[in-house]
């Protein structure tokens, strides 16, 4: 008997993926899913860590030093997800414990050959469940799932269970504005006869793992290294993060001990922030781990 077709819409090459003699997925196609799985895996372990159960929490960090308000200080989107019991959505993405535990009840429950349904669900506490376990029931039956029709669902729901823990983790946070273009672009002549340079001013936004940024507009490229060049004298923590790849928790760490000069500045809300001279940051940076990345050593 011929193999059937992969179901994912795909292509090779020229040629179209083909699956194994009794799957449905094709043996790159099972790698991929089996890669989310163990990935999804991993980024859950992240909440196991009290820092990021508490607002401002961070793994790398010191967590949040400040007395709690009248609220819950744990951070309710994650308690969620780690809660076998909740079904309920974080925004607009489903919890995970309870949503790893329900596939794995289902294989557990269709896979049962000497026990019925209700007795193999008795024989599974609850206070037992665990995404590592749950995890170990799909792995162990993954060549069963993999020629069901309905692999396609359990590959959207993990790939929209590691969007959202990945947004909750704040694991892909938001680009942050270090500046604007300086480069001149233009020259516009003055009616005494001088001339007025005209700058780029397009406004570089870059994430904690950038290495360059490249102007939209001018198509410039600004290594790391340079980025003190651009923007603002000072920066809070965040922007400095993201400009020096450091996390908070360190950031804080070198404020304290090397004394770095700061001040107050007032937000767009009710409160104020701390902003840091940014020369203080690259000395700390480079006292420490050496040129930024992109200098001549």
């Amino acid at each position: 008997m011929n193999p059937r077709p992969c179901v994912f819409d795909h292509l090779r090459g020229d040629e179209q993926a083909i699956a194994a003699p009794g799957l449905l997925v094709c043996h790159r196609c099972s790698s991929q899913i089996r890669a989310a799985v163990d990935y999804l895996g991993r980024i859950y372990d992240g909440l196991q860590d009290v820092d990021e159960l508490t607002p401002g929490g961070h793994p790398d960090g010191a967590g949040s030093n400040t007395v709690p308000g009248p609220r819950s200080p744990a951070v309710d989107a994650l308690l969620v997800h780690s809660d076998p019991r909740s079904f309920a959505d974080v925004g607009d993405h489903p919890a995970a414990l309870a949503t790893i535990a329900g596939w794995a009840r289902f294989i557990r429950e269709e896979r049962a050959h000497d026990l019925a349904p209700a007795q193999l669900r008795a024989t599974v506490p609850a206070g037992r469940i665990s995404m590592e376990r749950e995890l170990a029931t799909i792995r162990f039956h993954w060549d069963w799932l993999m020629s069901l029709p309905i692999v396609l669902r359990l590959e959207a729901e993990v790939n929209e269970l590691i969007t959202g823990l990945e947004l909750v983790r704040r694991l892909n946070p938001p680009p942050i504005r270090i500046g604007k273009c300086p480069v001149v672009t233009a020259i516009e002549p003055l009616p005494d006869g001088g001339e007025l340079p005209l700058l780029c001013g397009t406004s570089l936004r870059v994430r904690p793992d950038d290495v360059e940024v490249r102007c939209r507009s001018c198509h410039t490229v600004w290594p790391r290294a340079r980025w003190h060049e651009l923007g603002d004298p000072w920066a809070d923590y965040p922007h400095l993060s993201a400009e020096l790849g450091v996390t908070l928790g360190t950031l804080k760490r070198w404020a304290s001990t090397d004394g770095w000069r700061s001040k107050r500045s007032a937000t767009s809300g009710t409160g104020v922030r701390r902003l840091f001279l940014r020369a203080d940051a690259l000395a700390s940076y480079e006292r420490y781990r050496g040129p930024l990345l992109g200098q001549a050593g």
